[in-house]
This record gives C-alpha cells, structure tokens and sequence, in this order.
C-alpha cells in the first residue's frame, strides 16, 4: 500500500454515477500522456489486454468496472508476454494509479454471481481510476500536444535562421559588400557550439533568440548597402538618359526644297526618306494592274557607304503599277548620305 495508491482508491471511489467515458478514447489520451503518467509502452500494452476484457465500450461510474482475466489470457492477448514481464507490468499499471487490484481471499481472479445471473462479488483488477480521471488526462494529452507544437515551431524557427544567416555571410563575403564577416561567421558558430544534439525546447527557443539579433545585424547592413547602391545607380542611368535624350531626336532637314527627315539608324545619323521609298514601294507592289510588269532595277550602293550603318550592298526598286521608278540617285558626304527618288506617275490608279 502506497499513499499514491490510496490516493487512486479514493478517486474512485468518489465517482460521480452518472460519469460515462469511451474507453478508447481514454486509453489513446493516456498514450499520448504516458511519460506524465509514468507509463510505459508494454505496461500500456497490458492495459489495451485489460480494456479488451470489459464487453462495453463506455465504461460508466454506475456499477463496478473489474475484469478477472487469468494470467494466460492476459499474457495471449498481450502479444504472448512472458509471466514475469507481465506481472511487473501490471504492477507498474498499479503504481500509476490507472488500475486498483481487487483481491480475493485466496488471491485468484474470479466473480461470484447471483440466482438471475447478475454479478454479486467480482475479484480481479478494477478499471474505475480510467473513469475517475479522465478528465485529468485529457488535459495531459492536450499539454503534450502544446508542447509538441512549441518544440516543432521553434526547430523550425531556428532551421530557418541558420540558413539565412549561412547564406547572407556568404553574400557579403562574395560580393566584396563592406564589413566584418569573418566576425560574423565566428559569433555564428559560437552560437551553434551551444546547441547540444537533443536539446529541450527552452535552450531552442533561447539560442533562436541570439540567432535572430546577429540575423538582423546581417541584414542590416546588407540593406544599407544596397540602398546606397541603388541610389548611385539612379543618378548614373538619369544622366545616361539625359545623355541619350540629347543625341537621339530626329532633325528635319532640307536638300532641293524637299524636306528629308534624318534619325539614328544603329548608332549612325541616316536619312528616313530611303527606307519609307522601299516600304512604299513594296506596299504599292501588291496592287493589281493591267500593265506588265518588267524585271526589277537595280540600284548599286551608295558611294562611301559601309557595312554597319543600315544600307544593303545591292537595293532592288521594283515596277509600281507599270511605271517603273528611275534608279536611285546618291550623295554622299562620309557617313551622311540623301536619298532623292522621283516621283511615282499619278496618272497610275490601283484598282
């Protein structure tokens, strides 16, 4: 007899009668809670042979819960447990408090039953502790979840953390960005030294804390650094553009009274006049017409031209509608050039 033990044989004794569990439902909750409880696996799988023995699933506070299985059924039903295994087992259940030996004069399991057949007087191992804590240990089984979900959380957390803070020394280090990252390198493996192979949650979530700091040192001064870069490279490309804006606007010049429109073409200043008289060309092409059409002029390249600068060696100008375009005229003066090309008979109509 223990004061554990007595505590146990008071609780259920002090069941209320209409209390009803599923007592698989309170068997799973104390699997979940059995490093509280002070359980252990095969003194639980005793207890699932003991809970198979009773023929109802809800176990009630209204008459006795006691089952007398011989030693030989619980020892089958237990996956074949050895006799010495299994009474340590059923002592350890008794210990717990989750089972209350109920002896009888001679010490064996039996029950004693009325003239209709009822029950009178059962000896064996009563279950009545299940139905008087239940309540206690649901609220284990959800403390062990909660734990469970914290100690998952800050692993995670701290998984997290070393990534970032391996890859961002490596950024800083690599890409020449200004500061002590082989002080931080070290400060990150003192950190880690502390971190034992199985840690509790605690010791996690405290070495996570000093993680965090150094990870938002790190980052800190990687986003000064490119902020300033960010900033140096707006002014370069503003004024690239200024730049730019001022060279690339088209000029509209003369030549003869006829207006030539001049634009960049590839980095050089070329005329648009000769590119719109071979688009106009090609699109007049297309017209139908009654008139044959000859084989195609062609017009050499102009003087001084070189490649690179948008003109093809060889410009073929084609018959439009029957009135063939007189070859194209050039002058050139080093790399400005004007195309002049005669005017398309407007006596011509496309149909």
């Amino acid at each position: 007899m223990t004061l554990r033990l007595l505590a146990s044989q008071m609780a259920a004794r002090a069941i209320q009668r209409d209390a009803v569990v599923h007592k698989w439902r309170v068997f799973r909750d104390i699997r979940e809670a059995r490093e509280l409880i002070g359980a252990t696996e095969r003194s639980l799988s005793v207890l699932n042979a003991l809970l198979s023995f009773h023929p109802e699933t809800a176990l009630g506070g209204g008459a006795a819960i006691i089952v007398w299985p011989s030693n030989e059924q619980l020892a089958a039903r237990a996956n074949g447990m050895p006799p010495t295994t299994l009474r340590r087992h059923i002592g350890v259940l008794v210990d717990c408090g989750l089972i209350i030996r109920r002896d009888s004069p001679n010490g064996k399991r039996f029950a004693r039953r009325g003239r209709g057949g009822e029950i009178e007087h059962a000896y064996g191992f009563d279950l009545a502790p299940l139905v008087a804590r239940a309540e206690e240990f649901r609220d284990l089984a959800d403390a062990v979840h909660a734990e469970k979900k914290a100690f998952r959380v800050a692993r995670e957390r701290l998984t997290l953390l070393r990534r970032d803070i391996v890859k961002m020394i490596d950024v800083g280090a690599h890409e020449g960005i200004p500061g002590d990252w082989t002080r931080a390198e070290r400060s990150y493996q003192e950190i880690i030294a502390r971190l034992p192979r199985s840690a509790p949650r605690q010791l996690i979530e405290a070495i996570a804390a000093d993680l965090a700091q150094l990870s938002d040192e790190i980052r800190e001064a990687l986003e000064s650094f490119a902020n300033s870069s960010n900033a140096g490279a707006n002014v370069a490309s503003g004024r690239g553009a200024s730049r730019q804006s001022n060279r690339r606007p088209a000029a509209r010049r003369t030549r003869g009274g006829t207006p030539v429109l001049w634009g960049f073409r590839k980095g050089a200043l070329v005329p648009f006049a000769y590119a719109a008289t071979l688009v106009a060309a090609s699109k007049l092409c297309r017209c139908r017409s009654r008139a044959p059409r000859p084989s195609p002029i062609h017009a050499p390249s102009p003087p001084g031209s070189r490649a690179g600068i948008g003109w093809p060696r060889t410009t073929s100008v084609t018959t439009i509608c029957g009135s063939a375009a007189s070859p194209a005229m050039w002058t050139a003066t080093g790399r400005f050039a004007t195309a002049c090309c005669s005017p398309i008979s407007p006596a011509v109509s496309c149909g």
